[in-house]
């Protein structure tokens, strides 16, 4: 593409954003979470704490939040915290030696960067450990002043997620890898010898610094949340003592072991009725035979003296969920979680006090169908900046694809979200998984898909559930997702009907009975429900996201993007407004549609409302001007990406436009005018913009996605055939990666290893002597099997094709004539191509198959698919014109993703559906305008595609023959499923997921 004046507009962006080297702004800027006024510290969920005697112990959580008390309980005090970030373990070797970790989620890549703290001094002072990189940690645990574990999260760099440390954690060491989702807790019985749990629960077992796999306990998709081994009992196993173990999880999950975690098994003893019904497990603590087990709802804990024989259950007086618990004795201890809540005993657990509360209950609660429907800019301005209490609850979330390595799951993701906005709680509950692939599903078939987590019972189950969090939460107001969603978004539309039915069965104290005499749950009314209409959606109450949160000192819509960023792997246009209706009303008609709490007094600093933060630094007055001055730089990004032909004018005026924002608000709008030039097809532009921010902003939150797309881009050979034009001013692609990779390797050295960054440079440097085998010889050794692991194998195998290939493969037979496309395929090399075959995963197609066909000649690509109609799915005739960039989002439909270079991050996409509509795309932009035909046939069961694509739109030269490229296929059927030739595969594509393409040669 040509771009007239271009270098003269480069010179005005940086003239634009000059000031900023001269002291218009900090450049650095930290790359931690932004801290949230200190009252956010009051109500911050607690995820541990740890006595080492009963009168010195910490708690931890949520903002970074660290407690201490000196007089067993009865005073707590906050203690310095030098991060602002989600703390999940604390551990003590005396009353002066103690570690703390953590961590939080990078801005789109969904990367992790894990916290370790540790203080010499009782926590007078923590200090930030930093020579480690590791990612996201769960659970630290020392056996002395110097050696140690930790669990958590994996990376490319620590493949495992288990970590030990011999001086004192200022270097760690990983354990061989062993594939796995994350770890979530942990606990260690020597220096050599642990237990370490995390989801499904995947268990395996430390034995003399190695990671091996045990027997998975059985448990459906339920997690393990808290495992411990106690210090006596199981006995000698092979020569070795073997401790007696106990692990609890979702859904009442309660196991243990009596060989250190080899084997697991229920206790002897059936739990009490409902307890496995009615409750998630997460806090455990174990002391020789008596283990004390609670979770949500934190109303009970369950208590057994004999190794699980028999079991006593004790009242807590409260509801809030509980996270953590720590005895110091058989009669003493502590129990923390929601709201900052801190409970003591000192007879054993018979009886329970409250030291410590940030609130009692929610003044709101959110009941969400999936994360994209939670709407932060509302939980920014009733939590962040009035103060109301909330938590928030999505009831679905999409099952592990097998094979591919979560880095951060949604649930991590959604607490930090919700904590960025301002709220207190959030939560996904184990048994509502989301329709396979992802896929739009009727009510009926959603309500099926549950059935195995719900013992048939599903509608029940759900409204139960939802009943228990209501009487748990006992908000005042609950918002939820529209009554009229309909076909369009049924799951939206089954939620909405469960929590209208639950808050009525909420408040009638002759339903759900047994649920509230097992749970101790009493009968709550609320008194309004909100259906959350949509972003930018006309409804009678109406959020202007761009109001200023004034004890934010930001705006709804800014402070929102902070959990965007979490959530999504893309930037999205913030709404203007969000729609809200007024659904139930328990108050007088007058009061109850004015506002969310029009006519429910909750003052500050009440049971459900927290103090208000302090007015800040600046005045009302010039927040408004900043604000206003974000909105209006916010249009003029939208104008960049819808008239891209007067770039020359709007690029001159970046200079007044950001003038007086701070570094973090001055980044950001950097990325947001990238954003903007990737949108508009000026994807050349947005390096430049990209670029201008790793330089100016290294430690930016969103230079990391800045710098993972200019390698990508710069790398990749579908971007140089489609976007890339040479410049005088720029060195080749090439030349540009490696510039970027030397970034990364100076900024983020831990990001250098992750394979969306790595196989786009050994794209870029792919040939004889380019010395790319080191890495991938490392990955292949080290890494867990997933499909990185085989992107990795499938590179060597390449080279050395000596073995059965890693990989699937397609083979790309030579047409020997030029085909009729008219959709009939009866050319003699169709009947002679190796169909390609499209299943499901979860083996639900058997009515509905397809297969796809691929073959070449010297100018062109053949594409060809044969699918039989799915039943009960709508396949219009084609009665009008074929538009060229059809939204065929709603049709039956075939993905074509081809990735000529296995860079495994950028690629062609060719989809077509029934009717031979097509929609193209490159590097994710619509703007690529390849030139390809397609003819379709359809009959009253089948629909047939044939398609041709010349060389010159996707490479500059043919394929030579035994050349590869990676090559994924799959088709989405709207309202039935999803299919694919290559796993791990779904609707969200995942590049590593591909197989490979072969070209054969002429016979």
């Amino acid at each position: 593409m040509t771009v007239p004046g271009r270098t003269k507009w480069v010179a005005r962006l940086v003239s634009a954003t000059a000031w900023l080297l001269v002291g218009g702004a900090a450049a650095h800027i930290d790359a931690y979470p932004p801290r949230m006024p200190e009252v956010f510290l009051e109500d911050a969920e607690l995820t541990d704490v740890f006595f080492v005697d009963p009168d010195h112990g910490w708690a931890v959580g949520d903002r970074g939040v660290i407690l201490a008390t000196d007089d067993g309980g009865r005073h707590w005090r906050v203690q310095p915290s030098p991060v602002p970030c989600r703390l999940e373990s604390v551990w003590f070797s005396d009353e002066r030696h103690g570690w703390i970790v953590g961590g939080w989620t990078h801005p789109y890549t969904h990367l992790t960067s894990g916290v370790i703290l540790r203080t010499t001094d009782g926590g007078g002072r923590w200090e930030k450990l930093t020579r480690a990189h590791l990612p996201a940690l769960k659970r630290v645990q020392f056996l002395d002043r110097r050696h140690g574990w930790a669990v958590g999260a994996a990376s490319a760099l620590f493949p495992a997620g288990v970590y030990w440390t011999d001086d004192a954690g200022l270097s760690w060491s990983s354990v061989a890898p062993l594939e796995h989702d994350g770890w979530t807790c942990a606990d260690f019985s020597g220096p050599d010898a642990g237990v370490v749990v995390g989801r499904g629960p995947q268990v395996a077992e430390i034995r003399q610094r190695r990671l091996l796999a045990t027997e998975a306990p059985s448990s459906g998709r339920r997690s393990g949340r808290s495992v411990r081994l106690s210090a006596t009992g199981g006995g000698p196993v092979a020569g070795a003592h073997r401790p007696l173990g106990w692990l609890v999880g979702d859904g009442g999950l309660v196991l243990q072991t009596e060989d250190g975690g080899r084997t697991w098994r229920a206790p002897p003893t059936r739990l009490p009725g409902g307890m496995t019904t009615y409750f998630d497990f997460a806090a455990l603590a174990v002391r020789g035979d008596r283990c004390w087990i609670a979770g949500a709802p934190g109303t009970r804990i369950l208590h057994s003296a004999d190794r699980g024989e028999t079991w006593q259950v004790f009242d807590t007086g409260q509801t809030l969920p509980l996270r953590a618990l720590s005895f110091v004795d058989d009669q003493r201890g502590w129990a923390v979680g929601a709201l900052g809540t801190i409970l003591a005993t000192r007879d054993g657990g018979q009886s329970w006090t409250v030291q410590r509360s940030g609130g009692e209950r929610a003044a709101w609660l959110g009941l969400f169908s999936s994360a994209n429907r939670v709407p932060l800019e509302m939980v920014v301005d009733l939590s962040g900046n009035d103060g109301f209490l909330g938590a928030v609850e999505v009831l679905s979330q999409f099952g592990k694809e097998a094979g591919v390595q979560e880095t951060s799951p949604l649930e991590d993701r959604l607490r930090e979200a919700v904590s960025h906005a301002g709220g207190s709680s959030a939560h996904v509950p184990w048994n509502f998984p989301s329709p396979p692939g992802g896929c739009q599903l009727p009510g009926a078939k959603l309500l099926a898909g549950w059935d195995p987590q719900n013992k048939g019972r599903p509608q029940a189950r759900l409204q139960e559930y939802l009943v228990r969090r209501i009487r748990q939460w006992r908000p005042e107001i609950i918002i939820t997702e529209p009554t009229q969603a309909g076909d369009q978004l049924p799951l939206s539309h089954l939620v909405s009907q469960a929590v209208l039915a639950a808050v009525e069965a909420a408040a009638d104290p002759l339903q759900e009975s047994d649920q509230a005499i097992l749970t101790g749950l009493e009968p709550w009314r609320v008194k309004k429900v909100f259906s959350f209409e949509g972003r930018d959606a006309p409804a009678a109450l109406n959020l202007t996201t761009s109001q200023l949160a004034h004890r934010l000192a930001t705006s709804v819509t800014d402070q929102a993007q902070l959990g965007w960023q979490r959530l999504h792997r893309q930037y999205h246009w913030p709404a203007q407004t969000l729609g809200f209706r007024l659904l139930v009303n328990r108050l007088s008609h007058e009061l109850g549609p004015q506002s969310f709490f029009g006519g429910i007094a909750l003052v500050p600093g009440s049971e459900v409302r927290r103090k208000l933060a302090p007015p800040p630094s600046q005045d009302v007055r010039s927040l408004g001007r900043l604000i206003q001055q974000r909105r209006n730089i916010e249009q003029f990004l939208r104008n960049v990406a819808t008239s891209p032909q007067r770039s020359d004018v709007w690029l001159g005026q970046v200079e007044e436009l950001i003038r007086g924002l701070d570094a973090q608000a001055s980044g950001q709008v950097l990325f947001e005018l990238a954003r903007s030039l990737k949108d508009s097809g000026q994807l050349d532009l947005a390096v430049d913009v990209y670029d201008f921010l790793l330089n100016r902003f290294p430690n930016h939150p969103l230079s990391e996605a800045a710098v993972v797309w200019l390698v990508q881009y710069t790398g990749s050979s579908e971007a140089r055939q489609s976007w890339v034009e040479p410049r005088p001013d720029r060195p080749e692609a090439e030349e540009q990666a490696r510039t970027y990779a030397a970034w990364i390797r100076q900024h983020r050295p831990s990001l250098y290893a992750e394979p969306i960054v790595r196989f786009p440079l050994l794209a870029a440097e792919r040939g004889p002597g380019s010395g790319t085998s080191g890495y991938l010889n490392s990955m292949a050794k080290q890494r867990p099997r997933d499909a990185w692991w085989r992107c990795a194998q499938s590179e060597l195998w390449i080279a050395s094709p000596n073995r059965a290939a890693p990989k699937p493969i397609a083979r790309s037979q030579v047409a020997p004539q030029r085909p009729q496309l008219d959709g009939r395929l009866d050319e003699p090399f169709w009947q002679q191509a190796e169909p390609l075959t499209l299943t499901s995963r979860h083996q639900d197609d058997q009515d509905w198959p397809a297969t796809v066909l691929l073959a070449h000649d010297d100018d062109y690509l053949y594409l060809a698919a044969q699918v039989r109609k799915a039943p009960g799915v709508e396949y219009p005739s084609c009665d009008q014109p074929r538009p060229r960039k059809a939204e065929l989002t709603d049709r039956d439909r075939i993905e074509i993703l081809i990735d000529v270079d296995r860079d495994y991050a950028t690629y062609y996409r060719l989809i077509i559906d029934s009717r031979g509509w097509v929609r193209d795309e490159c590097l994710g932009s619509p703007d690529w305008n390849p030139e390809w035909y397609v003819a379709a046939v359809q009959d009253e069961h089948h629909w047939t595609i044939e398609a041709a694509i010349a060389w010159s739109q996707l490479v500059e030269q043919p394929p030579m023959p035994g050349a590869y490229w990676a090559l994924g296929v799959q088709r989405l059927v709207p309202g039935r499923g999803f299919q694919a030739w290559n796993h791990p595969a779904r609707p969200r594509i995942t590049p590593e997921g591909f197989g490979l393409l072969r070209f054969e040669k002429r016979p």
